[in-house]
């Protein structure tokens, strides 16, 4: 009886051995985490001020998809008047409103998306593109180019 409780014993030694060493993690850590390569910081967001936001937006179509899967575009006059173009599974649409600056914010109006109620924004300047900051929210991000090219998604 004593050599199989010795054996028993060994055995349990030799797992928690062997757990240890492979696939455990420190304590509070999940093996995932342990093991994983720690992730690649963010490029620090890049706030745009009134003018520069003016220069990004004013003349130019920005395209980007919604965290939903909707494609847009948007072409922002300098007059302040806006037209949207979007898609998303089969559907599109259209809307027109306006745009304004509001110190350092972009604030938009459209006559149908977002129910006809102005939202006032954030942008800021990320890699290549910019995103847009509303409250505590980073939307997907978004390009810019020159002229109107909002009819083309």
């Amino acid at each position: 009886m004593k050599f199989y409780s010795m054996m028993a014993a060994g055995l349990v030694l030799v797992l928690a051995v062997g757990c240890a060493a492979e696939g455990s993690a420190p304590e509070g850590q999940s093996v995932a985490q342990a093991t994983s390569a720690p992730a690649a910081p963010k490029p620090a967001l890049q706030m745009l001020t009134g003018e520069e936001i003016r220069k990004v937006v004013s003349g130019t179509t920005q395209r980007g998809t919604a965290a939903n899967g909707t494609r847009y575009a948007v072409y922002r006059a300098a007059d302040g008047a806006q037209k949207l173009t979007w898609s998303n599974a089969g559907r599109t649409g259209k809307d027109t409103g306006v745009w304004r600056l509001d110190g350092d914010r972009l604030c938009t109006k459209w006559q149908q998306s977002n129910s006809g109620q102005e939202t006032c924004d954030q942008i800021a300047k990320e890699g290549n593109g910019y995103v847009t900051i509303r409250g505590s929210t980073h939307l997907p991000p978004f390009t810019a180019e020159p002229g109107d090219t909002s009819d083309r998604l």
